[in-house]
Parts: C-alpha cells; structure tokens; sequence
C-alpha cells in the first residue's frame, strides 16, 4: 500500500523542538484554562455532564496490559476507575443522548517516561448516533476549541504561532494500514496487529507536517470488546486515535457495537474479562488468609467470580432489548496539556505529576546501612 498523499507543510513554520517547562504558577493557569474550554465546549455541544464514581464492580476495558488496580470495598471485589465509558453507555442506554465526564484515573503503568503516568485526568464523551467520521470531527472541535482559548498571556507567542497552524489548519486522517505503509516505507518493519510504539508515532507526525494526526481502523485485537468491527473488514474496528507531537496518542475511541451477543463473545475471549477472573481469585486468596473465619478460598473466588459476570450483565441488559449506536473517546488531559504547551516531558505539563517512582525513595542513611529486603545490601528495581 502506498503512503497516502497529504498537503505539504512550509517547513519554517514547523515547531519540532519542544519548549521549555513553564512555572507552576502559570502551569496552574494553563491547567484551569484548558479545563474551563473543555467544559465550555461539551456544553456548547449540548452533552449532559455526568458524576462517576471512584471504584467499580468491573474493572477497565483496555485491551492492552493489565492495568487495573483491584480494592477491598466493603469486603466485595472493585477496580479503582480506569475510565467511565460502561458508566456513560449506562447514561445513554437511559435515554441520555450525549454525556461526558471529568474523572481521576489510577492504573498500574510501569513505564515512567515522557508520556507515561500512573495518575492522571480523563475527559470522555459518548453521544448517540455517533459515526466514525463524526467521532473524528468532534475530537477535532474540541482540540481547536481548547487551544483557541489559550493566548500568549499564558503559552508565549511560539507556542500560539504553532496553535495558530493547527486552528487554520484541517488535521490530516489516515487508517491504521496506512499509517504502518507510512512507517515501514522510512525504516520501521511493523506488522499488522502491532500497536505504533513511540518512535512510530514520531516517524508519523513528521510525515504529516509535525500536525496532530487521526488514525482510525485499528486491528480489533488491540481494542476493547465493545468497539464495532469495520463491516467490511473484520480484522479491524471502527476506532480512532488522535496522535499529538510529543504527546503521542491523547485520544482513544470509537464506535459501540449494538450487536449484545457480538459485545458478549468478544468480552469472554478478551484478556481483560481474563484478568478480572484471576484478580477475582487472588482478591478471595487475600480474603481467606487475613480472615480464616470466612469461607474456603475456593467458595469466595467462586462468589467473587459470580459477582463479576452479574456486574457485566447488568452493563449488557440494557442493549438486549434495542439497538442504541452510540460513539465514545476518552482524552488523557495531562498529554494534551503536554501538546498545548510544546513540552518534551509530561511531567512538566502538570502540577503534581504521579508515576512508578512518586513513592518508595529510600534515604541515603538507609542505602548506607544496606536496608533492603534482600539482605544482601543492594536496592532492587
């Protein structure tokens, strides 16, 4: 497949540095700006904003790696949010036709690097009737719309140059298999089902003119089980994200299945409904041995277990008795904080930046005196 043709880009105008990290002060000010945009543009938008809860019955949806973080609560097995897309679908289901929310992620991400914290904000939107198309539209909107209401006064007159390129500017789509003809065509060698690591997303911004750019169809075996396979193309979805230069991917999104049975298979095949079973049974372990006057592990990972699949019905019921299409993002906030402020790092984006590393320091009385679990006066990893 040939790389896709897109307009070319005056190459002075192009920002591909990134800036330097700005006071807390005014990180603040940029903070509370961007997030005052973000709620004015999904009320222009008509969409209801909706409260979600800190824990739930089912954990994330993400197809990637294990990230959910599970809790005692109350004594019943729950996942600290990851994202509130069951919760949103659960709004429209209701008759709802546009919802968003602001909430407070947690996930154990192991990676600690430019892009990758443990703790962040998440803005998501599900609306009825939603197509791929409009999915990319409304995620184009809201980008311009929040980097529209930010002037020099808080970003310096080079990063509101380089924002002003992206508000003239219509942002460049590919699909997934183009995006990979773009990337193998300078170096890379990925393979269908790969999903585009750092240095892609880098070759692929600076193909298109250092702008952010849209892929859509990713391979469904990188998506979460609800997302609607492409009709004519099954080894795809209808899925979208947005890659932001230094950023890499802000968005991720796509179009809902109405098909329940569908939604079912693919849940029970997909790793996540697996790692929800065995945390299941790890949860009722735990249980056991700091309370041996409950039942045996075996009868609490049985009841754990059981609650989880009922937890799960209860987010399908509603779709077994209509057809509801429905489209939903989610966007990281700090990353598009990293974007909108041009910075290499993300931790420079945000106020109180968490990662793998925020806690567990160890002193150097304590590196002195060799204190480590492993005896042996050397401090693991």
């Amino acid at each position: 497949m040939n790389a896709p043709a897109l307009a070319p880009i005056p190459r002075a105008a192009v920002f591909s540095c990134p800036g330097r990290p700005r006071p807390v002060a005014r990180r603040l000010a940029i903070h509370n700006r961007a997030l005052d945009r973000v709620r004015e543009f999904f009320g222009d938008e008509g969409f209801n904003q909706v409260p979600v809860a800190a824990v739930a019955a089912v954990g994330t949806v993400c197809e990637a790696t294990d990230t959910s973080l599970a809790v005692d609560h109350c004594g019943h097995l729950a996942f600290v949010g990851q994202g509130a897309q069951l919760e949103l679908d659960g709004m429209v289901a209701r008759g709802f036709p546009s919802v968003w929310c602001d909430s407070e992620c947690l996930r154990r991400e192991w990676k600690a690097d430019e892009r990758h914290l443990t703790g962040f904000k998440l803005i998501e939107a599900t609306r009825q009737d939603l197509d791929l198309d409009g999915l990319c539209d409304l995620q184009e909107r809201l980008l311009k719309h929040v980097a529209a209401g930010l002037g020099a006064d808080l970003l310096g007159g080079r990063a509101v140059t380089r924002l002003d390129r992206l508000l003239n500017m219509e942002l460049p789509r590919v699909t997934y298999r183009e995006a990979l003809a773009i990337i193998n065509d300078r170096g890379w060698s990925m393979p269908f089902g790969e999903d585009l690591h750092r240095d892609a997303e880098a070759t692929l911004i600076r193909y298109c003119g250092h702008r952010p750019v849209l892929v859509t169809h990713f391979p469904a075996a990188l998506k979460p089980f609800n997302q609607r396979l492409d009709p004519h193309d099954h080894e795809v979805t209808l899925s979208v994200e947005m890659i932001l230069p230094w950023a890499g991917e802000a968005t991720d999104g796509g179009v809902l299945e109405t098909d329940v049975d569908a939604m079912e298979e693919r849940l029970q095949a997909s790793d996540s409904y697996r790692q929800q079973m065995r945390q299941a049974d790890a949860f009722a372990t735990a249980q056991a041995a700091l309370h041996p006057d409950k039942p045996d592990t075996a009868s609490l990972a049985a009841r754990h277990r059981a609650a989880l699949r009922l937890a799960w019905d209860d987010y399908l019921t509603p779709f077994r008795s209509r057809t509801l299409d429905r489209g939903h993002f989610a966007l990281g906030f700090a990353r598009l904080l990293q974007y909108l402020q041009g910075l290499g790092s993300i931790r420079d984006a945000v106020i109180a930046p968490l990662d793998r590393n925020s806690f567990g320091r160890i002193s150097s009385d304590d590196l002195a005196d060799g204190a480590d679990e492993t005896g042996t006066g050397a401090v693991t990893a």
